[in-house]
């Protein structure tokens, strides 16, 4: 039963994040449309024959059976009408239809405010300086049930640590100076593996010296990620050979602070996270907070597939897929509630945040720094679905990062996006004259043309990613 409601939770909030994101976009469109007194032939979610057809006011409403989209038609804007089409979308003035253009854009950012403005307000927000890594959800059927962790525990240590893999200090003239080790930067990445503690960290640190690997760590002070990943040399044999071979769990944070002259910062969630995903199918030990009452549980993360975030040789960050433990909860700091007006704020932030990660992604992509990894609607779909086991809360904020992802893409200069409209109606208004028509035609079958031959290669990928790994 429970698997059962699973999926029905994960088909709805796949029908919820891709529904609101096209329906948003698309009823900017034609609110704006309307709002310029233009004439709108249909409104429709959807593509292919349709499922259900209503008219109203001279524009017919659809629901169509291919979800994968949706369109506003216009007069004036079908292959074959003339710019003098009554009511049509170039018998307007062009700056009305540049606003009809990127209305849709505008509208994925409305919808991406108001996603977020409810997580907010509805969820909370994080306590500034709060270190709390609290258990919000249990899975019934993972490692971490199984184990006797509850919805509310406080996690205070994994293993023996009760600290991150974040630095607080480096005393001078100390070998973790020497070595490049700075504060508010982690060891991320040893040779090609990913550091899970600290444990973890001084013995692949302390192996370097036999391996010739780069520590890699990642710069919290960094001005952008191009810089945020630094290569430091491995250790050498004189170095190394102060890391005692067999660290003593109880003595752990004493020995790195003794050796490396480090202090690390309290445990926190990318801690935990680390601590799990790096050790799938060993037996490893958590101690919670559980009211006043000091917890100490074991449990075997279990082994799934999954991305993970890695450095290759050259300094380039990319997402391959590998094995990664998981113990079956959700994690999240400490919150608290907020206003409303508070959270429309937040949420405007939050929107405009959204979008800048996306253009910086581009950017990244672009530049050679991060692995292209696109993904289409069914890997899209794959990531709701995961989710959504997350909880709601997740979802809304899924939904806003996506949303603002569409309003980005579709400012692209290629057809079909609505980039395309802008830069020829700007084109238009240098003229003084609409472009060649059938050239248009020829220039947007040609973009739909592309767009659809990356659709089927994306779903091909996603398809093949799910086949062989599971995940997309």
């Amino acid at each position: 039963m429970e698997t059962v409601i699973s999926w029905a939770n994960s088909g709805l909030a796949i029908l919820v994040v891709l529904g609101l994101c096209l329906f948003f976009h698309e009823a900017g469109h034609f609110l704006a449309a309307k709002a310029c007194r233009m004439k709108v032939y249909e409104f429709a979610m959807g593509f292919g024959p349709a499922l259900w057809k209503r008219a109203w006011r001279g524009t017919d409403y659809a629901l169509r059976i291919i979800p994968f989209g949706g369109f506003v038609r216009i007069a004036g804007m079908e292959p074959g009408d003339g710019a003098d089409v009554a009511d049509g979308f170039h018998s307007k003035p062009r700056w009305q239809g540049a606003i009809v253009v990127c209305a849709g854009v505008f509208m994925n950012i409305v919808l991406a405010v108001l996603v977020y403005w409810a997580v907010f307000v509805f969820s909370g927000v994080e306590v500034p300086g709060s270190n709390e890594v609290v258990i919000r959800k249990v899975f019934a059927d993972g490692s971490a049930a199984a184990a006797g962790v509850e919805p509310g525990d406080r996690v205070v240590a994994v293993g023996e640590s009760r600290r991150s893999t974040t630095i607080k200090s480096v005393n001078s003239g100390s070998l973790g100076q020497r070595i490049g080790l700075k504060p508010d930067s982690r060891v991320f990445q040893v040779g090609s593996r990913r550091v899970s503690d600290l444990e973890d960290a001084l013995s692949l640190m302390k192996a370097s010296a036999t391996t010739g690997d780069k520590i890699w760590i990642l710069d919290g002070n960094a001005a952008s990620i191009e810089t945020a990943f630094v290569a430091l040399e491995p250790l050498s044999e004189a170095d190394a050979a102060r890391i005692p071979e067999r660290i003593e769990r109880r003595d752990l944070d004493g020995t790195v602070q003794r050796v490396l002259g480090v202090t690390f910062k309290p445990l926190d969630q990318t801690g935990v996270y680390e601590y799990i995903a790096g050790n799938p199918g060993k037996h490893l030990s958590l101690t919670v907070l559980r009211g006043t009452e000091t917890v100490r549980l074991s449990l075997v993360p279990k082994s799934e597939m999954a991305r993970v975030e890695k450095v290759s040789e050259q300094g380039k960050l990319g997402q391959p897929h590998g094995t990664v433990g998981r113990m079956g909860v959700t994690l999240g700091p400490e919150l608290q509630r907020t206003g409303v007006l508070e959270g429309l704020v937040l949420g405007a932030k939050q929107s405009v945040a959204s979008v800048y990660t996306v253009v910086y992604s581009f950017k990244l992509m672009l530049n050679r720094t991060i692995e292209a990894e696109p993904t289409g609607t069914i890997g899209i779909m794959a990531m709701t679905a995961e989710t959504a086991k997350l909880g709601w809360a997740a979802v809304l904020s899924f939904c806003g990062l996506i949303s603002a992802n569409l309003a980005v893409l579709n400012m692209f200069p290629i057809p079909p996006f609505d980039g395309f409209h802008v830069v020829l109606l700007g084109l238009e208004g240098l003229l003084g004259r609409r472009v060649n028509e059938k050239l248009e035609v020829y220039v947007r079958l040609a973009g739909f043309l592309l767009i659809i031959n990356l659709f089927v290669l994306l779903t091909a990928k996603d398809v093949l990613n799910l086949i062989k790994y599971g995940t997309y």
